[in-house]
Parts: C-alpha cells; sequence; structure tokens
C-alpha cells in the first residue's frame, strides 16, 4: 500500500510521512507529490476499515465522520486532483 500511495516503501512512507505531517504543521510548502501522497493517505486512513480507522475514525481522532469528510472535500477541491 506505501508504494501505490508514492512512497519507496514502508520505511519511506514513515519517514516521508512524518516530514510531510511535520511540514504542514509547520506551514511550509509542500511539493505535488507531497500534497498527493497526504491527500491519499488520509482518504485510506478514513475510509477504510482494513488499511486504516475507518469505523473507528472518530474514537481514534475525536473528529466525527461529517466534520472530517466535509473537511476532506474541501481539500480535495482545492487540490483539484493533484
Amino acid at each position: 500500500m506505501a508504494i501505490a500511495i508514492g512512497f519507496r516503501d514502508v520505511a519511506d512512507l514513515r519517514d516521508e510521512g512524518y516530514r510531510i505531517a511535520d511540514d504542514l504543521l509547520a506551514g511550509r510548502s509542500l511539493t505535488t507529490s507531497d500534497w498527493r501522497r497526504a491527500l491519499l493517505s488520509t482518504e485510506v486512513v478514513f475510509a477504510s476499515d482494513v488499511l486504516g480507522s475507518g469505523i473507528d475514525w472518530s474514537i481514534t481522532t475525536g473528529m466525527d465522520d461529517d466534520e472530517t469528510l466535509r473537511m476532506l472535500r474541501s481539500v480535495q477541491r482545492k487540490l483539484g486532483g493533484v
């Protein structure tokens, strides 16, 4: 799955994932590839009960599905299919 999302392997997903998260939190610029990987990772973790948090999303994050879906759709629209 890490490769399908755009990482070299699981270690790269972990390392680059932390870097991307740090860059987002700090307000630093992301490359198109970073945006794509961040969005796809979020989509998988939010929606998939097999590969992500799925039905436990609200327990995992403290955010309800409706709130998260509105935010996710907003990001998807802003990124326009990076």
